[in-house]
């Protein structure tokens, strides 16, 4: 049961094995220590009495390391949130031993001990050696057990009043009832659909496709009694999904107080799914307390309880709504779905046959969509709208095949072949882990961030599909004496890697909408300056053409970064933002001269070494400090209040 595992607020169970060992030596209610605290718990796997130092929630990966190797006993829990290594940090701790001489199981991969376990741990405690008892024999003929109750008469939960659903396509509205129960639907007191529950007592009862309108009344009535939902509007229905930064709220964007006070719009409908798993698929869900909410303080605000994450509403998921409603106009209302969850990697959201499709077993994979996703496929969208891939990082390849894969089957799990999808590629993890002047993150996740930005990149081979980049979309307040800010430089607060300027990617996805689902422009281009070719210049320099003109330009990170045990600050474009492999070391070029918009960029190489000149690649960084924008100054987004779209990092071979 998800609500029972306390210790951390963005990363499942399913995803986290340090902290179902947590929860296997705490026992799933027990309140956790004090960070840095000794306490014995008689809970453990193999004994009792085991002693651990509970390190608290957010510990990195390098503090992990450090304490194992100074714990004399080891018995401790090595908790890393941010660095998704959970799993394997038994294997890299300095002592081989560490976790062998433990009292516990150190490691669970959904929810079950690892196999075989840890050795020194001999398992739950065995009965004393004696005669092998008698095994019993057939228990007596009784009674047959009665049969199941009758299916309660009801609408699924993502049905109630304020909804929206998708206008200008034929529909179904679904539930439970005994069977043979006749079921009718009546919208504004017009009949327009009937039908009988099964045998297995669930209905489905369609809807001719409706206007776009705000305020009607759905009835669903039987001989059990009727559904009155009021003030139901029909418009362009949207479906928000991914991992933290498509969860984090409203709440903790820039200027939030000022952005929740002003988000009462009637035509925009929002609604949060309750974050649960599930090894099989669910025909129903639960939603966030109001259901669905007319947009407002009362939706957008933060539950204080549970800070920015597992809240309504999604700030993405919200700008979008809101910048999609005032290019549409109040004509089309919009309601925005949000289901999400912090720290999970696709394999969560793929179905089963999707999974298998791109090579992933089936059976570890799964369980969000079957509880989050899959009790959603009968309703229909105007478009699917996704913010993942932090937790992939560490498996490129693997996303580069199975994101697409993950597009075409939820699609076909949709009954919509040609549904919009539009997605984020994931932008800096900010300013605590840089090491250099240049944006460069030099641990795991720095050396692979952008090959995973790569990866995502290959979903646009798919029809109707879009990218809105956030590579150069930071958080210039996570500084150290620049507040405020939800985390600072050297700790793992929640502001490392969810930059809280949501509202320009709320507005590039709706750019990319215009153009995908109503074939309409938009104020700003949707789509980001393309490369075009890359020619070799006799002078030794390299000509890149682009499709529209680009100029230079800061991105939010410039300047206001400091590296971490230094006073330098980020060398914004005062540096190149290219480098050239020469032979086998990458090494920056100088500054193009490009002081105006032009579709043509000289960028001068190295001086000539003897060894050849294998590659050129752009902004390939976690965090860039300086990016080729389309037409535009740049200047961290304040001199272009429209947030030009940077041209995408890419690396080619010369």
């Amino acid at each position: 049961n998800p609500v029972q595992w306390p210790l951390e607020r963005e990363k499942p169970p399913t995803m986290s094995c340090a902290i179902a060992s947590v929860v296997a030596v705490l026992g799933a209610v027990d309140p956790p220590p004090q960070p840095g605290a000794w306490a014995e718990h008689p809970n453990a796997w193999c004994n009792s009495g085991t002693k651990f130092k509970y390190l608290g929630t957010n510990v990195s990966l390098q503090a992990c390391q450090a304490a194992c190797a100074s714990t004399a006993e080891c018995n401790y829990i090595c908790h890393a949130v941010a660095t998704n290594l959970a799993c394997t940090l038994y294997s890299t701790c300095p002592k081989p031993d560490c976790w062998a001489r433990s009292n516990w199981i150190a490691t669970y991969q959904y929810g079950r001990p690892s196999s075989p376990p840890w050795p020194g741990c001999t398992g739950p405690p065995r009965p004393p050696p004696g005669p092998k008892p008698r095994p019993p024999g057939p228990p007596p003929p009784g009674p047959p057990p009665p049969p199941p109750p009758p299916p309660v008469w009801g609408l699924a939960r993502i049905f109630a009043s304020n909804m929206l659903l998708q206008y200008g396509q034929a529909g179904k509205i679904w539930g439970t009832a005994p069977p043979g129960t006749a079921v009718t639907l009546a919208i504004d007191g017009d009949a327009v659909g009937s039908a009988v529950a099964t045998a297995t007592g669930r209905f489905a009862v369609g809807f001719p496709p409706q206007p776009a309108a705000l305020n009607t009344t759905v009835v669903v009535g039987s001989v059990h009694g009727e559904f009155t939902l009021s003030n139901v509007g029909w418009g362009s229905l949207y479906l928000c999904s991914g991992q933290s930064n498509m969860e984090y709220a409203v709440a903790g964007t820039f200027n939030h107080a000022a952005e929740i006070n002003a988000s009462g719009f009637p035509g925009i409908r929002l609604a949060t799914v309750t974050k649960v798993t599930s090894t099989t698929p669910q025909e129903d869900l639960t939603l966030e307390a109001y259901g669905w909410g007319v947009s407002g303080p009362s939706t957008t605000q933060v539950n204080e309880s549970k800070l920015i994450f597992n809240t309504p509403f999604s700030a993405t998921c919200f700008f979008f709504g809101r910048e999609l409603h005032a290019r549409l106009g109040p004509s089309i209302p919009i309601g925005l779905v949000a289901s999400s969850w912090g720290g999970t990697p696709i394999q969560n959201w793929i179905s089963p046959t999707g999974a298998k499709n791109c090579g992933l077993d089936p059976q570890t994979t799964s369980d969000m969509y079957n509880s989050m996703l899959y009790p959603l496929r009968n309703l229909r969208f105007s478009g699917f709208l996704w913010d993942q891939g932090e937790a992939n990082v560490g498996s490129p390849a693997m996303y580069a095949d199975c994101f697409p894969a993950a597009i075409a089957d939820w699609r076909v799990q949709f009954g919509s072949p040609g549904l919009p999808f539009l997605f984020v590629q994931i932008g800096p993890s900010s300013s605590n882990r840089m090491t250099d002047v240049f944006g460069n993150r030099n641990d795991s996740y720095g050396l692979n961030v952008m090959a995973l930005r790569a990866a995502q990149l290959k979903a646009l081979a798919l029809p109707a599909v879009g990218v809105a980049t956030a590579t150069d979309v930071g958080d210039p307040g996570c500084v150290a004496g620049v507040p405020p800010c939800l985390g600072t430089v050297g700790d793992n607060g929640l502001a490392e890697g969810h930059p809280r300027l949501k509202a320009p990617v709320g507005a590039r996805l709706a750019d990319v909408a215009m153009r995908l689902v109503y074939n309409k422009s938009s104020p700003t281009p949707a789509i980001s300056p393309k490369l075009v070719s890359v020619v070799p210049a006799p002078s030794g320099a390299v000509i890149l053409t682009f499709d529209s003109p680009v100029v230079l330009g800061n991105t939010t990170m410039c300047g206001l970064f400091k590296v971490t045990g230094t006073t330098l600050t980020g060398a914004c474009c005062t540096a190149s933002p290219f480098e050239v492999l020469v032979g086998s070391e990458w090494r920056r070029t100088e500054l193009p001269g490009l002081t105006s918009p032009s579709s043509s960029v000289v960028v001068p190489m190295p001086p000539p070494s003897g060894l050849p000149y294998m590659s050129l690649r752009y902004a390939w960084v976690d965090t860039p400090m300086c990016m080729l924008f389309r037409g535009c100054s740049g200047s961290g987004g304040q001199a272009c209040p429209d947030h030009p779209l940077p041209v995408l990092p890419f690396n080619v071979s010369l």
